[in-house]
């Protein structure tokens, strides 16, 4: 036997060898799967960027197709004045440049160059003709040549275009923008003219792109500033962009590289090795830990067990060893056990009427959960149809519910009242301490509602101590309707919740209701989310503090639709969490029972909490030019011609940067923003004056009484008139409160 035990341990220990072995296979495995995944997704990230690229090519060849239908550029360019065109029409075409720069919102510059005339026109503000603006203002670099007049640069890009070359790269070109002078390195520039490459071109417009943007769209994130990329034009041969340093070691370093069909472009990205390495460690030390721990584990359970085992048999060993003394312990515990056997016998008939009764428990137990969970499987519908036999005839749901008893009230009184009246003719389902759930039959009739009326004010009258909440259910004749039956039984019997003192009770009904998920529009959530991404604590409160003093309003609604509520605004303050990297915040789901007060206590911490971290989180923390951006939308909100461009004007910013700052401080685009204060103000308005609807649209900036009623419709889900409307009865019912 200590022979056979010996080798009982040694596959014990066999078998936990090859399981780690496997183990570790599978350790390897993983790794290289996510090594390749992580290769894959710096692959798609090149893909994706091309993709961009691909887009911004047809969005400058839009933009020059706006440029050339436009009648004041047709003007200039096909009559026999070219010459001499007027300072206002080229004033309007840079007008025209300047919102198609920003429209673009990667091309930096666009200005056009005329082959038998020196009109200039450009994104910036100057109307000089192009030898006198390229004097004062331009200068250009290309191939490592400086281009000392506008006339060489007019010839060098005039020729490159007859000769099929369609894009460039400068080694730097100034300009004047809005900002002042401005110098950008390396940029790429793309031409454009009404004329094919065959013939030459009357005209010929300039589009600059930066390397930055260049950059940015070809690579969104983190790549973008560790990696390096080159662009190269397979049809001219010719490098559009090339990040390389010179001393570039390609050994540290893993190459991408997509072809464009549509360009002709060859695009390569070099990932340095480093960063692969950082996504995988974190995952492959989990991965070790898990195996390594298991593998221990294993191998103490496997000593624990072959002890235990060793010890146990050698103990049988020595007993057979002392043979005697052995006979005598083996005869005591046999008598042992024989007594044990005897007990449990006596005892058979109790543990047998256990065990009925704990089957009898976990049936109605399966009952409850298919009529508040729904018939989820084909077992489920046998089951109900098995135990209500009496279904196909006609049936309804009766959930009553004590309110308030005596001091002698207990949970089985309410089922023994209830076994007394026409429930008894039903099937009982115990939910609880404090209400029963009935399925009764209609006898073949639909015409019995007078009869349970009859019969439960009797049951009222009897049971004078108890307060009872009835809810009944509509009639079916279908088993698979009982789930949506209990459901209605159960809502008929909540809005009962206003009869506290008194027995009563209530028959399911169809109505139009009013939903109130339309408080928790698409809209509104989406502005929460800004607010929350942007920090701002007092406004993220507010809105949640006003949407849940709306929902007051539907009091009962609000009680049966908490579980949409909770995940609408869940899935708003998760979006952010994910959107800012943040995992130190979760929200727990609050217990059934708890009021929806609660829930808005609980949405009120995570926004104190958020919107903590996102303050400290934030790039920027010029509080004084956010402060006077503000105050400058607070101060002309009243302007309907007011812009991101004219407040970047008086904040002495680029309308560029400023679109992009108020963005990441607010949370919000500027347009949406002022659209929000504006819709706020004419709120307020509203509610406080009893100014007009054509005065509140002028005071507020929105220029016409259409464009206030749309805006203001979709923002609050109501018209201003009906706002008032409700505003006006709100008051009236608050006079007569008073006054009773």
């Amino acid at each position: 036997m200590k022979k056979r035990l010996l080798e009982n341990i040694f596959f014990y220990f066999s078998g936990f060898f090859i399981v780690s072995i496997f183990l570790i296979i599978a350790f390897i495995i993983a790794s290289i799967n996510l090594d390749k995944s992580v290769r894959k997704e710096a692959g798609l990230e090149l893909e994706s960027g091309t993709d961009r690229l691909e887009d911004m090519e047809d969005r400058i060849r839009m933009l020059n197709n706006v440029i050339i239908q436009d009648t004041t550029f047709n003007t200039l360019v096909y009559t026999d004045g070219t010459s001499a065109a007027s300072v206002t029409a080229i004033k309007n075409l840079n007008s025209l440049y300047r919102n198609l720069s920003i429209i673009a919102n990667d091309v930096s510059y666009i200005f056009t160059l005329f082959d038998s005339s020196d009109i200039f026109i450009s994104s910036s503000d100057t109307t000089f003709d192009f030898t006198d603006y390229y004097t004062k203002f331009m200068s250009a670099q290309y191939n490592g040549n400086e281009i000392s007049s506008a006339q060489e640069l007019r010839q060098m890009l005039l020729s490159s275009y007859r000769q099929g070359l369609t894009h460039l790269k400068l080694d730097y070109i100034t300009y004047v923008s809005s900002t002042g002078l401005i110098m950008e390195e390396n940029p790429l520039i793309i031409l454009h003219s009404s004329s094919s490459l065959s013939s030459d071109p009357l005209f010929l417009s300039v589009f600059v792109i930066t390397e930055e943007d260049l950059v940015n769209i070809l690579l969104d994130g983190y790549l973008s500033d560790i990696s390096y990329l080159c662009i190269t034009d397979g049809r001219n041969q010719i490098t559009l962009l090339d990040t390389f340093p010179d001393d570039f070691d390609a050994s540290s370093y893993i190459s991408f590289s997509k072809y464009s069909n549509y360009l002709g472009y060859t695009i390569t990205l070099a990932v340095p090795r480093t960063y692969f390495i950082s996504q995988l460690m974190t995952i492959v030390w989990i991965l070790f830990t898990i195996i390594l721990g298991a593998i221990i584990s294993g191998i103490v359970f496997a000593v624990y067990y072959a002890l235990k085992q060793y010890k146990g048999m050698s103990g049988i060993l020595s007993v057979f060893d002392s043979r005697e003394e052995g006979a005598k312990k083996l005869k005591g515990d046999f008598a042992d056990i024989q007594q044990r056997i005897l007990a449990l016998k006596k005892e058979g008939e109790s543990y047998k009427a256990e065990s009925d009764e704990l089957e009898r428990q976990n049936q109605a137990i399966h009952f409850q959960n298919i009529l508040i969970q729904g018939i989820r499987t084909d077992e489920d519908l046998d089951f109900i149809s098995h135990v209500v036999s009496f279904a196909c005839h006609g049936y309804f749901i009766a959930v009553i519910r004590v309110i308030n008893g005596n001091e002698n009230w207990s949970p089985s009184r309410l089922y023994d009242i209830l076994q007394g009246s026409i429930f008894s003719n039903g099937i009982t389902i115990h939910s609880g301490a404090d209400d029963e759930i009935f399925i009764l039959p209609t006898g073949g009739s639909d015409s019995c509602r007078d009869e349970i009326i009859l019969q439960l004010e009797k049951l009222f009258q009897e049971e004078e101590h108890f307060i009872l909440h009835a809810g009944i259910s509509q009639i079916s004749r279908e088993a698979e309707d009982m789930p949506r039956l209990y459901e209605e039984a159960e809502r008929a019997v909540i809005s009962l919740y206003t009869y506290e003192r008194e027995s009563t009770y209530m028959f399911y009904e169809e109505e139009q209701r009013t939903s109130l998920l339309e408080i928790f529009n698409t809209e509104t959530l989406s502005r929460l989310r800004n607010v929350l991404l942007s920090s701002q604590k007092s406004t993220a409160v507010a809105m949640i503090e006003d949407l849940f003093h709306r929902a007051e309003a539907f009091p009962l609604e609000a009680e049966e639709r908490k579980n949409e509520i909770f995940y609408s605004l869940y899935n708003v303050y998760q979006s952010v969490f994910l959107a800012l990297h943040i995992d130190s915040i979760s929200i727990e789901k609050p217990l059934s029972s708890a009021p929806v007060s609660q829930m808005k206590q609980i949405f009120t911490d995570a926004a104190f909490r958020l919107c903590e971290i996102t303050e400290s989180n934030r790039k920027s923390h010029n509080e004084e030019l956010r402060n006077r951006i503000l105050s400058q939308i607070e101060d002309n909100y009243q302007d309907p011609g007011l812009s991101a461009y004219v407040i970047s004007r008086k904040a002495g910013i680029s309308e560029k940067y400023l679109t992009s700052f108020f963005r990441e401080q607010m949370g919000t685009s500027f347009s949406m923003f002022l659209l929000t204060t504006r819709l706020m103000k004419a709120k307020t308005l509203l509610e406080k004056t009893d100014y007009s609807n054509e005065k509140i649209a002028a005071m507020t900036g929105f220029g016409s009484l259409n464009t206030f009623y749309r805006n203001f419709s979709k923002y609050f889900g109501l018209t201003p008139k009906a706002y008032k409307e409700d505003i006006s009865k709100d008051q009236k019912n608050d006079q007569q409160n008073i006054s009773l």
